[in-house]
């Protein structure tokens, strides 16, 4: 059956159809939260739904919204009326859950209030049938936004400074989900998009074939007076990465979208695994900050 904790049934304004619950605040001790659940059946195991709850509260509250065991919202939702009193249908607004799901996630919904110094009056659970289109719309937007936050705010065409390779492809990855049969033209358009950000952060990446594409084999060295000497680095410096023996290059997956290396470890101090690259100094700019930046998945002992 339904269970409520800190809060009480009470008679609805008029306009609802019938009761609603008010959550009380929980006075600084999380433990004493406002909170309702709901048992729900489903026609269909197979159909997808997304939440909508309507709710009223004089200020911002901290809401959170589950479906079983999972949490599918959490955040901090607007005000919507000066009094809890004598409400009025306009002092009711709506809060739009897009996490689809199906009844599979679980049969019971709850709602939680996590605001020391506020009440929420709830007035409905509402579960909406997704549809293919609303679920294309959906990823179609967050691409869009994903994209969008690889350039400047002022301008379109520069790429921001924090972006990485890493991330274009993450963001790639997203925009290759989005459905062919709902937004083609668009997925085209964001497709070209990712691929000049691409493009901008190799033409400012002083690295040589940042994608390993290639690497050339261990350097031979000679002794000299007992010490190790390198006698070829000069020679070398146009020939992009040098890596020892053991260095892999392996295809892309779900983690690395372009190519990656590995890096074995190595029973003997003397000869670790190394990967390297040497800039030459005709392509530095004199008074000019650098940055290295990588992404590593796995590591131990790793000297960079």
């Amino acid at each position: 059956g339904n269970f409520l904790f800190n809060g009480s049934v009470i008679s609805g304004p008029g306009f609802t159809g019938g009761d609603v619950v008010r959550l009380n605040r929980n006075n600084g001790n999380i433990q004493n939260r406002g909170y309702i659940e709901v048992p729900i059946q489903f026609t269909s195991t197979s159909t997808r739904h997304r939440v909508r709850v309507r709710y009223a509260s004089v200020t911002s509250i901290e809401l959170n919204v589950n479906l079983g065991n999972s949490s599918i919202f959490t955040n901090t939702l607007p005000a919507t009326a000066a009094s809890l009193d004598n409400l009025q249908s306009g002092d009711f607004g709506y809060v739009e859950i897009n996490n689809a799901f199906t009844s599979a996630t679980g049969n019971i919904v709850g709602a939680r209030n996590f605001s020391a110094n506020a009440e929420v009056i709830i007035d409905r659970f509402e579960f909406i049938p997704v549809t293919a289109t609303f679920e294309a719309e959906y990823d179609l937007e967050r691409a869009q936004k994903a994209v969008n936050a690889l350039f400047t705010s002022t301008n379109p065409r520069r790429l921001k400074t924090d972006v990485t390779d890493y991330h274009i492809d993450q963001v790639s990855n997203m925009v290759a989900c989005l459905s062919d049969e709902f937004c083609l033209d668009e997925k085209r358009e964001l497709f070209e998009k990712v691929k000049y950000a691409k493009r901008l952060s190799d033409e400012r990446n002083l690295l040589q074939d940042p994608n390993f594409t290639f690497i050339s084999g261990q350097l031979s060295f000679a002794s000299i007076d007992g010490q190790s000497n390198f006698t070829s680095i000069n020679e070398l410096s146009e020939h992009g990465w040098w890596g020892s023996e053991n260095v892999t290059i392996q295809e892309g997956n779900d983690v690395f979208k372009e190519n990656y290396v590995t890096l074995p470890g190595t029973f003997n101090e003397c000869y670790p695994n190394y990967l390297y690259q040497k800039i030459g100094e005709s392509e530095l700019k004199a008074y000019t900050r650098y940055q290295l930046r990588g992404y590593i998945e796995d590591s131990q002992d790793l000297e960079i």
